[in-house]
């Protein structure tokens, strides 16, 4: 749980498992909000504000997978425009095979881009709840969060979304 402060992510030490660089990957979570017109850095490995190494999964308002390298502009590689409901726990997903990358919400898609940059390999924790250069910190939960080091299907993001779902949402 989360009260909105930068000082309450969860810091999860540095790891070569977070640096997905042109490998495939998939971030699953469950993500509810207390406030309305939020989108939250749920996600991120991410070295500082500004021009540095970083990646972020954001989900809320603006659900989005962003990364960012020294010298190169930052990209918002796939986005969505949604409105989650408040106190309600929504299942996020975000998957990368190959240069595809697929949002899913509730476990279905709901946007593909393509994009074949390298994802930078930041020097940094994992932080949950929030991203190193402030980002948009959390104010409400975030659970069951699972990375991959391999794309997922949309039928088991979808399993994952059903089967946890039923629990979460009763």
């Amino acid at each position: 749980s989360f009260d909105g402060t930068f000082n309450q992510c969860v810091n999860v030490p540095d790891n070569p498992l977070w640096n997905f660089g042109s490998g495939d990957f998939s971030i699953i979570l469950w993500e509810k909000q207390l406030t309305a017109s939020s989108t939250t850095s749920a996600v991120s490995h991410d070295e500082g504000p500004g021009n540095q190494r970083k990646w972020i999964f954001s989900v809320g308002f603006f659900p989005n997978f962003f990364f960012n390298e020294p010298g190169v502009p930052g990209t918002v590689v796939v986005a969505f425009n949604f409105t989650p409901v408040v106190g309600r726990w929504t299942h996020y997903g975000i998957t990368k095979h190959s240069d595809t990358y697929t949002l899913y919400i509730d476990g279905l898609p709901v946007a593909t881009a393509t994009n074949s940059t390298p994802i930078p390999n930041a020097t940094a924790p994992l932080q949950i709840g929030g991203a190193e250069g402030g980002g948009n910190v959390a104010n409400g939960a975030i659970d069951e969060i699972k990375i991959y080091n391999r794309a997922l299907s949309a039928a088991e993001v979808r399993t994952l979304g059903f089967a946890q779902g039923a629990y979460l949402n009763h």
